[in-house]
C-alpha cells in the first residue's frame, strides 16, 4: 500500500508542476505508511502519509510534539464510486478510485497549504519554515 501512496504523491507533485511546492524527500517506507521531509525545511519537520492521513509534525527527541498540518480522509467504496466517509453525506462527491480520493483530499490540500502559505508570507508559514 505505501509504495503506491509514495508513487501517487510523487506523480501528483510532478503533474502539479508548481515550483513553489518544496521537493518531497521520502525517508522511510513501511507497510501502511511513509515518512518524508521537505527540502529546505528544518529536519525537525517530518511528514507522514498513510491511506487516511497526511500530516506534518515537529519532532522533539524523536517524538512528534506539534502538528503543523493534519489532513484526513477515510475511503468508502460505494456503488457510485469512492467517497470520503468523513465528509457529510450531502457533500460527498463520488470519485473513480481511492487514488483519486487521495489526490482530492490529501495531495491537493497539502500543495495548496504549502503554496498559499508561501505566497502569502503569513506568520504561520514563517513559523512553519523556521527552526523549531
Amino acid at each position: 500500500m505505501s509504495r503506491r501512496l509514495a508513487k501517487g504523491l510523487i506523480d501528483w507533485l510532478a503533474q502539479a508542476g508548481d515550483p513553489s511546492i518544496p521537493r518531497v524527500i521520502i525517508t522511510e517506507v513501511k507497510d501502511a505508511s511513509l515518512t518524508f521531509r521537505l527540502k529546505g525545511y528544518p529536519s525537525a519537520h517530518v511528514g507522514r502519509l498513510s491511506s487516511s492521513n497526511l500530516s506534518i509534525g515537529v519532532l522533539e527527541n524523536g517524538e512528534i510534539w506539534d502538528l503543523l498540518l493534519d489532513l484526513d480522509c477515510v475511503p468508502l467504496v460505494t456503488s457510485d464510486g469512492v467517497v470520503c466517509a468523513l465528509c457529510p453525506e450531502d457533500q460527498r462527491t463520488p470519485l473513480a478510485s481511492i487514488a483519486d480520493l487521495h489526490v482530492d483530499h490529501l495531495f491537493k490540500p497539502f500543495g495548496d497549504r504549502l503554496t498559499t502559505r508561501l505566497r502569502s508570507g503569513s506568520a504561520f508559514f514563517e513559523q512553519f519554515r523556521g527552526v523549531s
